[in-house]
Order: C-alpha cells, then structure tokens, then sequence
C-alpha cells in the first residue's frame, strides 16, 4: 500500500514524576505523485515524547536506507532503562540524548556508505521534537521541517540546511521573486552520513494548551505554502489523523513531486 498513516493516540507524559499533560499525535507518509519510491521515514513514539521525520537521499533505494538507519538510532537510543531517569537532575536529558543519537545516526549511515558501493553517497534529513515538561525541543539537521502552529499563526521553527537558506541569510536572496525563481533549491548543505562533521541545530519552545507541532519532509512545503498549511491543520485540530491526510491529500493534488511526510503532534493540557 503506498500509504501509511498513523492512528492517533493519546498518552500521558511523565517527566519526574510530574505529568506532561495529554498530547495527541498523528503520521503519516506518502511516495507522492512522481516517485516510484518512499525514502522517507517517520517515528512516532509517544511513551517517551519522541516524534521524527527523515527524508533519505541517494536514490536506487539507497535512500530509504539511510533514513531507516538514522530514524532506527534514535529509537535505539530512547529505548533505553535510563530514558526519563534523570529528568529531576537534568531537565535536558532527553534533548539531549536525542540529539547525541543524531551524531550516533550519522557515524551509522556513513559506515554503511562507505562500506557498500551500491549505498554510496546516501544521506538523510532529520528532524525531531522532544515533547517534555511544558516544553517542546527540536533537533534539526538538513531541510526537513518543524513549524508551530498557535493562535491562529504558523512559525517555522527549524532553520533549513540549505543552499537557498544561506543565500537568504547572506542577503542575496533578497526578494520573495528571487527565492522563487532560484534553480538550486534542493541543494542541502548539512545531511546525516555525508560527512563525518555536522552540527544539528537544537531549538526549544515553551509549550501551551493547544499548541500544535508540524514536522514535515520538504515534499509537504515544496507544493503548499505556510498560509495553506495552517488552514488545513486549523480545520482538523480535533482529529489530527485526518489532518494528516488532508495535507498529503492537498500535496497530491498539487503533483506532489516528492516524498511526503507529515507529523503532528498537539499539546491538549
């Protein structure tokens, strides 16, 4: 089935003892309109409050390969005796464990590239959100993205790893015109297994009732724009399963020249 989308759930956080609040949570991914294949990945795991999105690269399946792997070392990571042990202590002991399982993905994916001609040169986005104690952390590397949705606005959270990213920030993209008509946009500039060196960013939100986090591989931005995105998640922010399926929906609709794959994960209390 070309499809998966996840059912939503709800669990209750701990965090030292100390409830998280119910937070509801739904996935889904979909090879799209042009693709043969899906190289992304996603990982839901609401017991430790641990969402991620991973869009391989690398093509020859060698992409979903890659996004496996890295999606795989943080679940092995998380799924450890200690997880949630220490948060009385160290309150970023989760983020951080998740983070160091980025670096721990990345030295994953490189040996295996490098230790199989037909994987060479694989890679992966990845982008995860850390959902603890009134507070939302996300760990980001390439251009897959996190958003938050609040009273009625939509703000990107992560910052790409792109080449169209730096020309905005350098100011040579300096018009909406210019960053439309740019050639390169899906040239990345940071990927896990790529390289030996890489440094994810780590952004960190206080979370409300009734916030609602969006992470996405760039096929959902690639075809829809903030303002369409927040529309469809406003309209379903009380079933977030069939939000899920109306952004991939939409992003079909569109051509949907890329994988697409779509978390979201809301704050109820």
């Amino acid at each position: 089935m070309k499809r998966m989308v996840g059912i939503l759930s709800v669990a209750s956080m701990l965090c030292g003892g100390a409830a998280h609040g119910e937070v509801i949570h739904a996935g889904g991914t979909d090879r799209g309109v042009v693709r043969d294949h899906n190289e992304d990945t996603l990982l839901l795991m609401p017991e430790s409050g641990v969402y991620i999105v991973a869009d391989g690269m690398g093509g020859h399946a060698a992409g979903e390969v890659a996004s496996a792997m890295a999606v795989e070392s943080v679940r092995v990571a998380v799924e450890t005796p200690f997880w949630g042990k220490f948060d009385s202590v160290l309150p970023l002991y989760r983020t951080m464990t998740v983070l160091s399982s980025f670096y721990q993905a990345n030295r994953n994916v490189l040996s295996a590239s490098l230790s199989n001609r037909a994987q060479r040169g694989m890679g992966t986005t990845m982008v995860g959100a850390v959902v603890r104690d009134g507070a939302v952390d996300v760990v980001n590397l390439g251009d897959s993205r996190a958003y938050l949705i609040r009273a009625g606005q939509i703000v990107q959270i992560s910052h790409d790893h792109s080449l169209v990213q730096a020309l905005i920030d350098s100011g040579e993209l300096d018009t909406p015109e210019k960053v439309a008509a740019f050639p390169h946009k899906n040239i990345i500039t940071q990927a896990i297994g790529t390289r030996p060196e890489l440094a994810p960013d780590v952004f960190h939100v206080m979370s409300r009732p009734g916030d609602v986090y969006l992470l996405c591989s760039d096929g959902l931005v690639n075809e829809l724009s903030d303002a369409e995105i927040l529309g469809i998640v406003e309209a379903h922010t009380e079933n977030l399963s069939e939000g899920v399926t109306a952004l991939i929906d939409q992003t079909n609709a569109r051509g949907a020249r890329d994988n697409v794959t779509v978390v979201l994960v809301k704050v109820t209390g």
